[in-house]
């Protein structure tokens, strides 16, 4: 693998990590309005059940489409077929629009019934209608982004992410707070909610929850659709990437038909691998609803009690919904972080481990997919331990306002934590199969890992003491089950050896004496948000140090970050290569 090549991977993957991290940021000081001072676990219940509807829509519409025409348009380029990514271009935007109008006009259509019998969550509706719009602009968008990636560009995908969060908070914030000061101000004044008369205080509590979500929530829409102005505005100004004397010099183009076929053979596995993560999901959500909601009306005083005295303020019926918004608005909320950040190098490896494979370099095939699986893993290693370690401390730093929520969402979010580094891992798995041409193996694997969860995540959820906490447990199952037998696939069809010590055990090793540390540094240190803060720091000061002294980054990787060579002398400096 060329050093060009190596830098543009981790680079790139850099680039889209640092956007992450300000999409975070502002998304973290979205949620702390939002979730921790206005909607709390009723509103959010509704905001999430809506969410777990969309989002297996939305990566059937979307998911795996921009990877598909991303390698395509990486293949094109390095054959300098200009003609051919033009038209592949113009077939991706007709095939793209009419997907997102389909996928807006379905979730729409069936928002109703799902919200009714599905997940037994009549008011979920307003935020599922309030989202529907936005899979129209999502798809548009994502069509923008696999061409940009398909010619190396992260650059353009990062700001078009953190123009999308900015949207989104700023029409969000303003969504959220001003129906609800609307609608209670009406009910104080009227006892009617938009017109309807309410007599209980808890009904229409309940009722304004849900329509200022629906309010918060179509942000998503007013974001996507801002996202994407930017990239239209872009490609006037920057043009397409090359000349029209280098169309004219290339082969010709094929028919139309012929690109959306080819667009769909490779997108249509990844979305499904996508897709069946997703449905599992939106099973979860409605198990979780239905199966705790009926245990509250047989047996309420078991989940009562598993919660010891935490829900006593909580009416029956409200129970199943604010368990599962603490759950998703709070431990998922903090953990996501990982997974959102990791995703980004299987993003710019995705075109460069393909053009391996294509040249048949094998030994530039497992170097440029070990680093993405390691590089994947020091991302995650330290956020995941840390979250083992620090679950409650951290919920109460960042939802400092919701303590009842984040107590419990405490273990939920430890369990998750401790699964970080096997999660991550299982993109760069997926990203090695898609790039060798095999895109059936991911499919065949969510499949049926997915079966495996739905099963444990069912008969756990019949266990009063263990409730929620079935979710986690089941997704811990699925993604060791997913990678062992992904590791043990890649190894017998493609000679791939997965890099267990270098770039799983190592990062893993670190990550541990990090959590271990912090914790030691919480209980040390006086209580307090600033302190928890600093026990943090000093947990990532560790992680920092068991890299150098474990030797978990080669020089070629530190040598191609950005300011890569004055990293590699002090890197060297302190003695971290081997």
């Amino acid at each position: 693998m060329s050093k060009q090549t190596k830098q543009t991977l981790i680079g790139g993957a850099l680039i889209l990590t640092l956007a992450t991290l300000i999409t975070k940021l502002v998304g973290w000081v979205y949620n702390l309005f939002v979730a921790d001072l206005w909607l709390h676990g009723d509103g959010m219940g509704y905001y999430n059940v809506a969410y777990s509807f969309y989002n297996p829509i939305s990566i059937l519409a979307i998911a795996g489409f921009p990877a598909a025409i991303a390698k395509i348009v990486s293949g094109y380029n390095a054959q300098q077929r200009y003609a051919d990514i033009r038209a592949l271009k113009k077939a991706s935007s007709r095939l793209f629009l009419f997907i997102g109008i389909a996928g807006t006009l379905v979730l729409a259509l069936f928002s109703f019934p799902f919200a009714n019998y599905v997940f037994k969550n009549p008011r979920s509706v307003y935020c599922m209608l309030a989202i529907a719009p936005s899979i129209f602009f999502s798809s548009l968008v994502s069509a923008r982004r696999g061409y940009d990636q398909g010619f190396r560009n992260m650059k353009t995908t990062a700001a078009s992410q953190i123009i999308e969060v900015l949207a989104k908070t700023a029409f969000g914030l303003a969504a959220c707070y001003f129906s609800l000061k609307y609608l209670r101000a009406e009910y104080a004044a009227s006892g009617t909610v938009l017109g309807e008369a309410i007599a209980d205080a808890g009904a229409a509590s309940a009722l304004i929850l849900a329509l200022a979500a629906a309010a918060t929530i179509f942000s998503v829409t007013v974001s996507v659709a801002v996202s994407y102005l930017y990239y239209v505005i872009r490609s006037r100004r920057s043009g397409e990437g090359f000349t029209e004397q280098q169309v004219l010099e290339s082969p010709p183009a094929q028919s139309q038909k012929y690109y959306m076929k080819l667009i769909l053979s490779i997108g249509i596995p990844i979305a499904v691998s996508s897709l069946v993560s997703s449905i599992t999901g939106m099973i979860d959500t409605a198990m979780l609803q239905s199966i705790v909601g009926t245990m509250m009306e047989e047996q309420p005083q078991a989940i009562y009690d598993a919660y010891h005295g935490l829900l006593d303020g909580k009416q029956a019926d409200q129970v199943a919904n604010f368990l599962y918004g603490s759950y998703s608005a709070y431990a998922c909320k903090i953990y996501n972080l990982i997974p959102m950040l990791t995703s980004t190098f299987s993003t710019s490896a995705l075109p460069l481990v393909s053009e391996m494979w294509e040249l048949k370099d094998h030994e530039g095939f497992q170097r440029s997919a070990t680093s993405a699986f390691r590089m994947a893993a020091v991302v995650s290693a330290p956020i995941g331990f840390g979250c083992l370690a620090l679950a409650g401390p951290i919920l109460s730093v960042v939802f400092s306002s919701s303590p009842l929520e984040c107590a419990i969402a405490t273990m939920p979010l430890r369990i998750l934590g401790g699964m970080a580094i096997i999660d991550t891992a299982c993109l760069p798995m997926f990203c090695i199969f898609n790039a060798a041409g095999r895109v059936d193996i991911p499919v065949k694997l969510t499949c049926s890992g997915a079966v495996l969860k739905v099963i444990v995540t069912y008969l756990l959820l019949r266990i009063p003491s263990v409730n929620i906490l079935a979710a986690p447990i089941a997704n811990v199952i699925y993604y060791v089950y997913v990678l062992v037998v992904g590791a043990i696939v890649a190894r017998r069809l493609l000679s791939f050896r997965f890099p267990f010590w270098s770039a799983m055990a190592k990062p893993a090793i670190a990550g541990a004496l990090c959590g271990a540390f912090a914790l030691l540094a919480y209980h040390l240190l006086p209580s307090g948000r600033l302190f928890t803060l600093l026990a943090i720091a000093v947990g990532g000061i560790v992680y920092l140090l068991a890299l150098v002294v474990l030797h978990v980054l080669p020089r070629e990787d530190v040598a191609s970050m950005p300011g890569g060579r004055r990293l590699e002398k002090l890197f060297e400096r302190l003695g971290a290569f081997s």
